[in-house]
């Protein structure tokens, strides 16, 4: 009971401005690294979401196929925040820890972020559940709203499939140079 106090404390303390608080608890009190379970470090996060080179824009969507606790996804909306007077992105995430998945859904609605985030394997496209964050202005506040659909009710793998589909070259490009490696450091 204590460490829950402690950890509520500091995700209220410390969860405004699309912070990931739950994804550094998360690996501090948590998982302490097992299952290989880190994040990309915020600052990290941060940096590919300015490296992107194309402007972000409100109602554009961004999309992390292994999302981990968000950290990716809020450092996307936090650049866009920034440069387009507080505008949001629409936020597709997927893993295929449960528990990831929905550490991601509630570092987005802390922050008022759409989106959809599945529990899913992306690389055979199993998929088990979606959440689904909508936002409901009341009283000049945007209040996060959720949904759960189940196994198959997802927009996550149309929105992939079609974009495989509008992008002939992407699609012939991953096709012939997909392949199974195992990486390795030699010394």
């Amino acid at each position: 009971m204590e460490l829950f106090v402690q950890m509520f404390y500091r995700v209220s303390e410390y969860s405004e401005g699309f912070c990931d608080v739950l994804g550094d608890m998360f690996m501090e009190c948590v998982s302490h690294g097992n299952n290989e379970q880190f994040f990309t470090p915020i600052h990290v996060a941060d940096l590919m979401a300015c490296m992107g080179g194309n402007r972000l824009k409100p109602k554009q969507s961004v999309c992390d196929s292994c999302c981990g606790s968000g950290r990716m996804l809020l450092s996307a909306v936090k650049k866009c925040a920034e440069e387009n007077d507080g505008g949001r992105l629409f936020c597709y995430g997927s893993d295929i820890d449960l528990i990831c998945v929905k550490m991601t859904v509630v570092n987005l609605m802390m922050n008022s972020v759409p989106g959809e985030v599945a529990w899913m394997n992306t690389l055979t496209m199993q998929h088990w559940r979606s959440y689904h964050i909508d936002l409901q202005l009341i009283a000049g506040v945007w209040l996060p709203i959720l949904k759960i659909t189940e196994a198959g009710d997802t927009s996550f793998i149309r929105k992939l499939e079609n974009a495989m589909e509008d992008n002939s070259e992407l699609k012939r490009s991953i096709q012939s140079n997909a392949r199974a490696t195992q990486l390795t450091f030699d010394f």
